[in-house]
């Protein structure tokens, strides 16, 4: 992993995407993964998460090219497994709503490539095409899955050449990563055929899972999103989910084209989310406490010339505990 250390030159504060505008925030914290300055804000009027002060363009550019590899990626064989049994789970939720006779798949941030390779299996002869940064995927996306490669930077001008070409676009486990999710939204929509469906799948802010500080919040992930704040967004881009759910810490969507780029106005989820977190962090508080009677780690501290004084009915006793817990 690399040694972090931040240069106040290489941040800048953002407006809320939904607002948009620089809108009074509550900093939720200052620390992310790997002990590095992670400024996670929530905006006090929609109740957005989202990264502010935070890395410029330039930075995170820098980043993904240089040093994600190394702190994120898994390897080859387990991100492999991962990959596949993640479109595997997927699939069936997107495909009731594909389009008759389906052309063309994009997955933008497609890893290897799995999931590309799932829909040609999927969808007889379709074309398939990916976006992804890393250099060794896009190998393996060419010349083991055979997709066409489109692109590195989705906030590039790579839309232009493809309006309307694609039946199914998948983003999968990206959005929370996007610098501007509206933009990145619309280039989608317009990629999009008529009766096209975009999947998207996003870390669930409502659903937190492991330690906010050391795995919940990243340098990397500009954006956690809930199911409303999720909705907005997609309508500002013009685009309405179908059908929008939330599945353990997962919050995934299957959006389509719409006529208007207005802003619902669904209700502030600023309160509720305080709430989920405050609730969220008492409960692991809690967990922590009991955890230090965990009979399997007092039977390991325990000294061995202490084990056995112990009555060998005690010492069952304490087994039957650890097995249990």
């Amino acid at each position: 992993m690399n040694t972090f250390t931040e240069s106040r030159t290489e941040l800048e504060v953002i407006p809320c995407a939904i607002c948009r505008e620089i809108t009074p925030t509550k900093r939720l914290t200052d620390v992310g993964m790997f002990g590095w300055p992670t400024h996670v804000s929530i905006c006090k009027q929609c109740g957005l998460v989202f990264l502010s002060p935070r890395w410029t363009r330039e930075r995170y550019n820098q980043y993904y090219s240089e040093e994600y590899e190394g702190d994120y990626r898994e390897d080859k064989e387990k991100a492999d497994e991962t990959e596949q049994r993640k479109i595997r789970q997927a699939w069936p939720r997107l495909a009731r709503y594909l389009p008759e006779n389906p052309q063309a798949v994009l997955d933008i941030g497609c890893g290897l490539g799995w999931a590309l390779a799932h829909a040609a299996e999927q969808i007889p002869n379709v074309r398939i095409a990916g976006m992804e940064t890393s250099e060794e995927s896009i190998v393996h996306l060419r010349e083991v899955i055979g997709a066409e490669f489109i692109g590195t930077d989705v906030d590039t001008d790579w839309h232009l050449d493809h309006q309307g070409s694609f039946d199914l676009v998948i983003m999968r486990m990206v959005a929370e990563h996007l610098l501007d999710p509206v933009a990145a939204f619309k280039k989608v929509r317009s990629v999009l055929k008529d009766d096209g469906i975009f999947y998207i799948a996003v870390p669930n802010m409502l659903n937190p899972d492991g330690s906010l500080r050391d795995f919940w919040y990243r340098v990397v992930h500009t954006y956690y999103y809930a199911k409303p704040t999720l909705t907005r967004i997609l309508h500002l881009a013009g685009l309405e989910p179908v059908e929008i759910r939330e599945e353990e810490f997962e919050l995934w969507a299957v959006v389509q084209r719409r006529d208007s780029f207005d802003d619902p106005g669904l209700p502030s989820v600023y309160h509720l989310q305080l709430q989920v977190l405050r609730r969220y962090q008492a409960r692991r508080a809690v967990r922590a406490f009991l955890n230090l009677f965990n009979p399997r780690k007092l039977l390991a501290r325990m000294p061995a010339g202490l084990k056995n004084l112990i009555p060998e009915s005690i010492k069952e006793r304490f087994r039957r505990l650890v097995y249990r817990h």
